[in-house]
């Protein structure tokens, strides 16, 4: 990621899906980064810093730099998708959901 945004120039911003993501992704990368429970001066203080720097700034999808902060940049990554995983009934539905359908397919098949 780090090198991605180097080799374009300009401003990056970079989202993932959590904060676990997140944390394990920029271990040891020269980025800015969004934590879980910042404070309004400290997220003040953190697009204050990427303004004004010329490092990347790693941020979670659903966090409080996602919506309502002008955050302008030249590229930006979104990592991942933002969905949580399936609950036990959702994970029986698909499964259902896939063993019908592979019996159903095929230009034959007439609903």
């Amino acid at each position: 990621m780090a090198q991605l945004a180097q080799r374009r120039g300009g401003k990056t911003l970079i989202f993932l899906p959590s904060f676990e993501i997140l944390e394990t992704t920029a271990a040891g990368l020269d980025l800015l980064r969004e934590d879980m429970g910042m404070s309004q001066e400290e997220v003040d203080r953190l697009i204050s810093e990427f303004h004004g720097s010329g490092k990347p700034l790693a941020a979670v999808f659903n966090g409080r730099l996602s919506e309502g902060i002008d955050l302008s940049a030249s590229t930006v990554l979104l990592i991942g998708i933002p969905f949580s995983p399936p609950t036990t009934r959702m994970a029986k539905l698909l499964k259902r959901l896939a063993r019908s359908s592979a019996t159903r397919t095929g230009p034959g098949y007439t609903a």
